[in-house]
């Protein structure tokens, strides 16, 4: 498993968004600078019965904060799955399941520096 992580950047004056894909592409809009630095989307790695299938559900309310030390806030949403299968998705033949989970981080003008971090939930049900 790993975290969904937008690398570090640089804000600009404006408003602006990085997106990471469950393929691990990041792109930006508006001015704001992506530093070279590590990013990649969330990894789930599951376990349950050969060929059962299971539905995932992301955060519920489609927006997640983030916030820094210094309680400065963003926000993540459009978040996004890549499991194969359409809405039901299925275990292999040895009983595995991973997928890959992107999302898009909201910017603000000057947005205030430091780690941001925070949590979101995702729910499998199974089938």
């Amino acid at each position: 498993m790993s975290d969904l992580a937008f690398g570090t950047l640089v804000p600009a004056a404006t408003a602006g968004t990085v997106i990471i894909s469950t393929t691990d592409i990041r792109t930006k809009t508006g001015n704001l600078i992506l530093v070279n630095s590590v990013y990649h989307s969330a990894l789930f790695i599951l376990s349950g019965t050969v060929n059962r299938t299971y539905n995932i559900t992301l955060p519920k309310n489609k927006v997640v904060t983030i916030r820094n030390a210094a309680n400065a806030s963003m926000a993540v949403n459009n978040f996004s799955e890549n499991a194969h299968g359409g809405g039901s998705h299925k275990f292999d033949a040895s009983g595995h399941a991973s997928f890959n989970v992107g999302g898009t981080l909201e910017v603000g003008a000057n947005q205030p520096p430091g780690v941001y971090t925070g949590t979101f939930i995702v729910d499998i049900k199974y089938n």
